[in-house]
């Protein structure tokens, strides 16, 4: 499998199924800013509210071939495994890209585990193998990796302009995000003081800078 990040914004999807699986689908792509439209005669409490909410469009009935035409993107997500099937062979044929939910060898692509940290994103997969291993493996990430990883990384987002500008080579510039790295920025943001990181970032690279002249 090919490891990607892919903008979602506003990409049309189909998610087929009403019950958990497809809910936590829709509710992935929803949070990633695509278009989704869900096809089950009946829905969970979980995709209800999405419905509820105006996230998410419903069509109250079973899939229809037709349903994935101009589609980017159709989740399989029904208790049929030969649905499931179906609906990946008419997808595929209209163009679309396909998830198929209870068997990841008939899809395109996989939904990993992923842990997010406002800019940042890791996410894990085991090409469909064990779900399980891969929420694991995500929870020990979540414990190492935690908040103070969005502060740190819009400081450092703040500072790319000013780091380019000031700082003359690019091994001179991957030091400077070295040492803010190892440098108590990250301790201060676990801390709740922002502003104590932020001067600390500004510190190092005024001396970064300084190297310069």
């Amino acid at each position: 499998m090919f490891p990607a990040m892919l903008r979602m914004d506003d990409v049309d999807t189909l998610v087929v199924g009403g019950g958990p699986v497809a809910a936590r689908r829709a509710g992935t792509l929803v949070k990633h800013g695509a278009r989704v439209s869900v096809v089950s005669p009946s829905l969970c409490d979980d995709l209800r509210r999405m419905v509820d909410s105006g996230t998410t469009r419903w069509h109250a009935r079973p899939y229809e071939r037709g349903d994935a035409e101009g589609r980017r993107l159709v989740v399989a997500a029904t208790d049929s495994c030969e649905t499931n099937a179906a609906i990946a062979d008419a997808a595929r044929a209209a163009g679309a890209w396909v998830n198929v939910a209870d068997d990841a060898s008939l899809g395109d692509l996989h939904f990993p585990a992923a842990t997010t940290r406002g800019r940042l994103t890791i996410a894990v997969a085991t090409d469909g193998v064990s779900p399980l291993v891969s929420r694991r493996i995500r929870e020990r990430v979540e414990t190492e990796y935690g908040d103070e990883f969005a502060g740190l990384l819009d400081l450092l987002a703040d500072a790319r302009e000013e780091a380019r500008d000031r700082i003359d080579t690019q091994p001179a510039r991957r030091r400077f995000y070295e040492d803010v790295l190892n440098s108590d920025a990250r301790d201060s943001l676990r801390a709740g003081r922002p502003n104590d990181a932020r001067a600390r970032v500004s510190e190092i690279l005024a001396d970064h800078a300084g190297r310069q002249a």
